[in-house]
């Protein structure tokens, strides 16, 4: 056994074969068309990948954003929301530029992030204050001012 070599005789031909050799020295081109051609549902894969992050919007959007904190002392989430949360959400849904709304009542208060896709001006600011105010006026008097605040959100 001291003198046995694992690789010796035929074996060493089948590595130093020229068809092997040939393969390696293909261009590009002929190996992804290889490739293509045996793994069809790869392909398809990555077709479909690649159309859907094109077709995909841009995660770095930015919206701006509304806060709106309404205190309600005393009341409960049905009734925040009955009398607060609804008519504020109808009649904010009608202002324009608005991307998205959402709110959510909880015990004594209710909280409102109305979306922008670009900077609200000073016109929509005082619209969606002026909203506010009457909406609260008419539908549950006797609730102390809101908290308003403008920011910047990363989608």
């Amino acid at each position: 056994m001291a003198g046995h070599r694992p690789w010796s005789g035929a074996a060493r031909y089948v590595f130093a074969s020229p068809g092997l050799a040939s393969r390696r020295r293909r261009p590009l081109r002929a190996k992804v068309s290889r490739c293509a051609m045996y793994r069809r549902h790869a392909l398809v894969l990555l077709t479909v990948a690649i159309a859907g992050c094109a077709a995909a919007p841009s995660q770095a959007s930015t919206d701006w954003v509304i806060s709106i904190e309404v205190k309600a002392p005393g009341r409960s989430p049905k009734d925040v929301e009955a009398q607060v949360t609804t008519p504020l959400e109808n009649a904010l849904n009608n202002l324009p530029g608005v991307v998205r709304l959402s709110s959510s009542s909880y015990e004594g208060a209710c909280s409102f992030e109305v979306s922008f896709a670009a900077r609200p001006t000073e016109v929509q600011r005082k619209s969606v204050s002026q909203v506010i105010q009457s909406e609260l006026a008419r539908s549950a008097p006797g609730l102390p001012a809101p908290t308003v605040a403008i920011r910047k959100r990363r989608r």
